[in-house]
């Protein structure tokens, strides 16, 4: 065999995965550390993603970790986890992803406890920071033909956030996340996935949920690492909702280590994120300015000095050991079977990859079979038309006798009206009329121009509310009309009328003043420019 015929073998042969160790599971797979190998001997440490056992002939998670793959594929951002490829090993799916080493929140909180330390306030406003960049980024990706994936992820919470030790953090588990995917299989029904203690209000009453739903579940995350036990679950009612949050706020309060104007300017980033209505919630991209701002100057560890110094010692605070797996899976061993919807970006070992973006599906068929059936009614309805009409005008032709038309006709006495003839009456006498001379004409007098009804002032529209954000605020006032509100980095105003309001905020000690134009609920985000305040 020539050397040209041995690489083409070597470069030709399945890859395989030996794993090594189990390091992570969830609701529908266990998460693997893998030494993914060519066949030309390149050799890369992955991690591999695979269904439970139980689940192998669960077509909903089967087709639930495809949709995962095909989705990370199209993301690409610093703070996601990224996936490399959607395969078959031992006829089973798998999603190969980068390796990230480290643990996540939910193990570091753990560690935080039995160490009897908190996570230093810093690391979690850049965590926010970073995690609001990465949910941003996904709800605005663009596909390949330009239009946005609207990505929201649905699961933020500390077990879904991994720290490194250099103090990078990647969102992970995109398994439940919904986005708008033309190759999408799996579709949530009316039962909820996820956790609840971590679900905004409206998600929890069973209403669809938008971006806003996981900014509330990073405000939940944020909660718990500073306070070091979860937010719990949300009452869901708006007045209760809103008390419930306080009060957790102020238990907050006892906890932080930091000056009292840095615990309320985090204490309001909190609030904002806890609303109970979506409107009142700030945007991922907003949040992660403010979360970043903050951040800046505040006493104790920023996020890499605490992630160098506290994520070596997890696995021995812990006692965790690893789950070691002896375990070679063959890419594309087996035959796979049918594959319910084209993959998008990622190829699979055996499956042809999709060659557009949106494929709508066909419409000849349906036209057709529509166009049939009409055509079958109404001949239908025309025959029976037809038929009734020939059956009527044979009946009344069958009891119809031949009239003789110089027989004379008499009338009926018995149960019609009795019409008798009328006798000739005299002619009325002619009377002659004299002609009489017109009147002379007068042209008739102009009307009178109308006089316009005076026109009533139209009210103006009432919004019933809207939040109003300036960056780098240590105080905010509002004023729409005769209605005003105040605060510090943000303000809500409820029952006020539309149109333009003054916004006045303190920034780094400077006054500063601005105008917003608001003509429906929604957040208005401010910012110091040139000395005064620009509103988007």
């Amino acid at each position: 065999m020539s050397s040209t015929e041995t690489t083409h073998n070597a470069l030709g042969s399945r890859r395989r995965f030996e794993l090594l160790e189990r390091i992570g599971s969830g609701a529908f797979g266990d998460v693997y550390l893998a030494d993914m190998v060519s066949g030309a001997g390149f050799s890369r440490t992955v991690a591999v993603k695979l269904l439970h056992e139980d689940r192998f002939d669960d077509d909903d998670a089967t087709r639930r970790i495809r949709d995962e793959a095909r989705l990370l594929g199209k993301l690409s951002h610093p703070h996601i986890v990224g996936v490399m490829d959607l395969v078959r090993l031992d006829d089973q799916w798998a999603v190969v992803m980068e390796h990230v080493e480290g643990a996540d929140l939910e193990h570091v909180l753990l560690a935080l406890r039995k160490a009897g330390r908190t996570f230093p306030a810093t690391a979690v406003l850049e965590l926010v920071s970073h995690v609001a960049d990465a949910l941003d980024a996904a709800y605005n990706a663009e596909a390949n033909g330009g239009r946005p994936l609207r990505v929201v992820h649905r699961d933020i919470k500390p077990a879904n956030l991994r720290l490194t030790s250099n103090g990078d953090v990647k969102v992970l588990d995109f398994g439940i996340a919904r986005a708008r995917l033309a190759s999408r299989e799996a579709h949530t029904g009316a039962y909820v996935i996820g956790t609840q203690r971590y679900m905004a209000p409206e998600r929890i009453a069973g209403h669809d949920e938008g971006p806003e739903g996981d900014v509330y579940s990073l405000g939940a995350t944020a909660f718990e690492l500073l306070m070091g036990e979860p937010l719990g679950r949300s009452p869901v009612l708006f007045d209760r909702h809103e008390k419930w949050v306080r009060k957790r706020l102020k238990e907050l309060d006892q906890v932080l280590d930091a000056p009292l104007d840095a615990r309320r300017r985090i204490e309001g980033l909190l609030y904002t994120c806890l609303a109970a209505e979506p409107l009142d919630r700030p945007r991922a991209a907003d949040l992660a300015q403010r979360a970043d701002y903050l951040s800046r100057g505040q006493p104790g560890e920023d996020l890499r000095a605490f992630g160098r110094r506290f994520i070596p010692q997890v696995t021995q605070l812990l006692g965790t050991k690893p789950d070691k797996v002896n375990r070679v899976l063959t890419e594309g061993s087996t035959a796979p079977r049918p594959v319910e919807g084209p993959p998008d970006t990622l190829r699979s070992s055996r499956a042809e990859p999709d060659t557009s973006e949106f494929r709508r599906p066909s419409m000849v068929l349906p036209v057709l079979m529509i166009a049939t059936v009409v055509l079958l009614v109404g001949g239908a309805i025309l025959t029976m038309g037809l038929l009734g009409g020939v059956g009527a005008w044979w009946v009344m032709q069958s009891h119809m006798e031949p009239v003789d038309p110089s027989e004379s006709l008499e009338l009926d006495s018995g149960e019609g009206p009795i019409v008798h003839p009328v006798e000739p009456s005299e002619p009325a006498p002619r009377v002659e009329l004299t002609p009489v001379e017109p009147a002379p004409r007068v042209a008739p007098a102009p009307a009178p121009a109308p006089i316009a009804a005076p026109v009533a002032p139209t009210p103006p529209k009432i919004l019933s509310r809207a939040q109003i954000v300036v960056r780098e605020a240590s105080s905010v006032a509002v004023k729409c009309g005769g209605v005003r509100a105040v605060g510090t980095a943000s303000v809500r105003i409820m029952s006020f009328p539309a149109g333009s309001c003054t916004v006045s905020a303190l920034v780094q000690g400077v006054e500063l003043q601005g105008h917003a134009l608001i003509v429906a609920p929604r957040t208005v985000t401010c910012g110091p420019d040139a000395g005064a305040l620009v509103c988007d």
